[in-house]
């Protein structure tokens, strides 16, 4: 009998239950959606509930839908959104909101760090620099502003690990890929830094027992089996974070191969052997899938909520006719930037809404349109926000250039690479072939499925996906003059925020703040 393999992917917007196929075809999927919560400036945060009522509610979903045999399902796989922060009583209890990737409240902690453990020694320890986007800051903070919450903690955990504590019982535990960006990995010997713990005063005992991603962590409880429509004891593998993954779903499973994911935020990542050398640090490290490479990353904060924000701004009635009439609001308003030549008729726009990572690293910079002008239209500010975003990633893609870590070509996943304007869009910026695989948007949930068919012996390791997975569709070939032309905005639009950075920090300080 053919068995199926079950995933759970955690997002920021919806949590999305995928059933693959022994061959990793994609079978079904279905997405729940779930709440990030803002309750003070520079705050983001999730109910932890909900990321169980959601794999319930998705689980449930996908078996009625398909009419599937409950009793195929023969390992359940793990994704989920990295950098967060959730601390879990010993007996699972979350004993506060798990803290967003987004979250930057926790300035002062991410100085403490630097003064205590000095960039350069903890860039080199960790591959990471200290950021408030990461977890140990958000641990310092809670320690310091919730120290009963500190105290009660036994675990620190990422997101899809508390999902495995409610399939398993194991509220202990997570993987190396989610471990690197909690800031307290040694990178390459991928291991807890005892030395940066002490050092910072934390207790070694409250972080999670390490795991590859294709470890099982136990079967599913009758509790977890009852609750989900499934029978007790699928094996459970920990998972990898969202951006390990992609990685894997993406395709790039060789060294020196990359990827580029398009959402919400975007990423450029690549498959290294080592940490990349640069003295910046304007790159970033996690353990890959298998725990054994690393992907170095470079991410743009704000990529489709950046777009999604102009269009709101600027074109909502139109938006809401779409709804109303059943058309996708994203297709119509591409309609309206591929209206627009390139080069939006001179105008250009930052997308830095909610700061900005590579290559900034600047949680206070901020947005702008450039050029704008008397004969400006709507049509030419939306177009302007693509461009705006794919000059960002251009960006990224330099970065990785000066360090010769840029790959010849790149596949491209998430709802971005459903688009012919995003994608014809991007060869063009970066001047190479944009691949895009049968499932974009499901690529994240594939690497989990990835790493639990190796779980379960269906496959060796995780490159050994390469054999059976279908090849990125057409490629999207750059056209040599558009190149040429987004090659000379690029370089305009590098230099406006170093340009403007003092007049944005002027605006954010008292009377002008500007924090989201």
């Amino acid at each position: 009998m053919r068995q199926r393999i079950l995933t759970f992917d955690l997002g920021t917007t919806g949590i999305k239950c995928s059933l693959f196929g022994e061959d990793l075809s994609l079978v079904a999927s279905t997405v729940v959606p779930c709440t990030v919560r803002y309750p003070a400036p520079d705050q983001a945060e999730q109910d932890p509930e909900e990321f169980w009522t959601g794999a319930v509610r998705g689980a449930r979903e996908i078996l009625e839908r398909t009419g599937e045999d409950p009793g195929r399902i023969a390992a359940i796989g793990l994704s989920g959104h990295m950098n967060g922060c959730l601390p879990v009583s010993a007996d699972g209890r979350p004993l506060h909101p798990h803290i967003l990737h987004s979250d930057c409240r926790s300035d002062a902690e991410v100085r403490d760090i630097g003064t205590t453990i000095g960039f350069r020694r903890y860039a080199d320890l960790t591959g990471n620099r200290p950021d408030v986007h990461y977890t140990l800051p958000k641990i310092l903070w809670l320690r310091k502003h919730r120290p009963e919450v500190y105290r009660e903690t036994a675990a620190f955990l990422a997101s899809k690990d508390f999902l495995a504590g409610r399939l398993t019982g194991d509220y202990r535990s997570t993987d190396l890929s989610d471990a690197s960006l909690m800031g307290m990995l040694d990178i390459r010997n991928r291991c807890w830094s005892g030395d940066l713990v002490r050092e910072l005063g934390l207790d070694e005992g409250k972080l999670p027992v390490l795991h590859r991603a294709h470890d099982i962590l136990g079967g599913l409880t009758p509790a977890a089996a009852d609750a989900l429509g499934l029978p007790p004891g699928i094996p459970v593998t920990a998972g990898g974070g969202d951006g390990a993954c992609a990685t894997a779903g993406a395709g790039a499973l060789r060294i020196g191969e990359g990827y580029c994911y398009i959402g919400g935020t975007a990423w450029i990542g690549v498959l290294s052997e080592e940490p990349v050398a640069d003295p910046s640090a304007r790159l970033f490290h996690y353990a890959d899938l298998s725990g054994e490479s690393l992907v170095a990353c470079g991410t743009v904060q704000n990529a489709a909520l950046a777009v999604d924000w102009v269009l709101q701004a600027l074109m909502a009635p139109e938006l809401d006719t779409c709804r109303r009439e059943g058309r996708n609001p994203h297709e119509a308003m591409e309609q309206v930037a591929a209206s627009v030549p390139p080069g939006s008729n001179g105008v250009l726009f930052l997308p830095y809404l909610m700061g900005e990572r590579t290559p900034f690293w600047d949680d206070r910079a901020r947005g702008a349109f450039l050029g704008l002008g008397l004969a400006t239209s709507r049509a030419d500010m939306v177009r302007s926000a693509y461009e705006g975003v794919a000059y960002a990633l251009g960006h990224v893609l330099q970065v990785f250039e000066s360090l010769s870590l840029a790959p010849a070509a790149l596949s491209l996943i998430g709802g971005g690479a459903l688009s012919r304007l995003w994608t014809g869009l991007l060869a063009d910026v970066w001047n190479r072939p944009v691949r895009v695989p049968d499932h974009p948007r499901s690529a994240t949930s594939l690497g989990a499925a990835i790493a639990a068919a190796v779980g379960i012996g269906r496959l060796g390791c995780v490159a050994d996906a390469a054999a059976i997975l279908p090849p990125p569709g057409q490629a999207r070939i750059p056209d040599p003059e558009r190149a040429a032309f987004h090659g000379s905005r690029q370089r305009i639009f590098q230099a406006l925020y170093p340009a403007l950075r003092d007049a944005v920090a002027a605006l954010a300080g008292p009377g002008g703040a500007n924090r989201s």
